[in-house]
């Protein structure tokens, strides 16, 4: 099923939980690629731990956890690379619920200094 709208990275999609969740893979250099997870939420905090299978990889935007797993955390509207390089296949673990409160405060007070500007 296709993304309720277009994912903010080009790549090749695929749902990981219907209409919430997608997985983007960029291919890369010599054989390897680039993953992302895409959290196309409004309301929704993701955290995902992968545990790869034959990683060759360099960290982006995920925290190793230990041997050859990795993980996450995804807000609304988060796109964030996890890994480069390459492996044979991927297992995840999600939960999901409502935003942490700091990430709820902290919406909060740009909502309240853009409408303090407009005013």
């Amino acid at each position: 099923m296709p993304p309720p709208r277009k994912p903010p990275c080009d790549g090749d999609v695929s749902e990981v939980k219907a209409d919430q969740l997608y997985q983007i893979v960029q291919p890369g250099a010599g054989g390897g690629k680039a993953l992302a997870l895409w959290n196309c939420t409004s309301d929704l905090q993701f955290k995902v731990q992968l545990e790869f299978q034959a990683p060759d990889l360099e960290l982006l935007d995920a925290t190793e956890e230990g041997q050859d797993k990795y993980s996450i955390s995804l807000y609304p509207g988060d796109c964030k690379f996890l890994v480069r390089g390459t492996w044979k296949a991927t297992r995840k673990k999600m939960s999901f619920g409502p935003p942490d409160k700091a990430w709820q405060e902290q919406q909060e007070a740009k909502v309240k200094a853009v409408l303090a500007e407009e005013q």
